[in-house]
């Protein structure tokens, strides 16, 4: 299969590509200044953008969120209070050796830690 940079599709990764936090669908159609895109067209992007490892997905809040891959994985660690997203390091080696140890096939995984962060803890 071969990928297609539209004008549409790259108006999406631009969106991802200056995001400081994953996105779900409706707030990336949000993002859009093509108001010509509509919703189906992002959720279909956003399917193809997966296949091609463009684009990556989490699950914030059992909502699915996609973020832009800059590098290779990433983790996220979100203030129950606040809501800030921290961007962790990966630390899929340790995943890796638990899943050997139990005799696991690891296919893929997502960490998301939840608290509260330290301005908030202030706060109380």
């Amino acid at each position: 299969m071969k990928f297609k940079l539209t004008k549409q599709r790259n108006q999406i990764i631009e969106v991802f590509k200056n995001s400081d936090i994953p996105l779900s669908a409706e707030l990336l159609h949000q993002k859009l200044s093509d108001p010509t895109i509509n919703l189906s067209t992002v959720y279909r992007t956003i399917d193809t953008l997966m296949v091609f490892n463009i684009i990556s997905k989490i699950y914030l809040n059992n909502l699915a969120c996609y973020y832009y891959n800059h590098h290779d994985h990433i983790h996220y660690m979100v203030c129950e209070t606040c809501h800030k997203m921290l961007e962790i390091d990966c630390i899929s080696n340790h995943f890796h050796q638990v899943a050997e140890h139990n005799k696991f096939k690891m296919t893929h995984h997502d960490l998301v830690i939840y608290g509260i962060c330290k301005d908030c803890q202030k706060l109380n």
